[in-house]
């Protein structure tokens, strides 16, 4: 463990230095591309559509909100 009265002071964190002899170097990580348990297939076939259906949902209501606003401001009396 580190000396608690070097922390934070130059030198303490060895950035840049040389590796000791007879330490191990942690193993590099590799992506792994073996499938792994996500969750049974029936419940993201329901999630897909239930998600694709609220994202459009907001979708339309964004552009019903656009459409309103351009609209009131067109028939405003004196706004026009």
């Amino acid at each position: 463990m580190a000396d608690p009265r070097k922390l934070g002071k130059r030198g303490s964190y060895r950035l840049g230095a040389r590796p000791v002899l007879g330490t191990p170097r942690p193993a590099a990580r590799r992506p792994s591309f073996t499938p792994r348990r996500r969750g049974p297939a029936g419940a993201w076939l329901l999630a897909c559509p239930a998600g694709a259906a609220i994202v459009v949902t907001l979708l339309v209501a964004v552009v019903q909100a656009a459409a309103g606003l351009l609209l009131g401001r067109a028939l405003a009396p004196g706004h026009g």
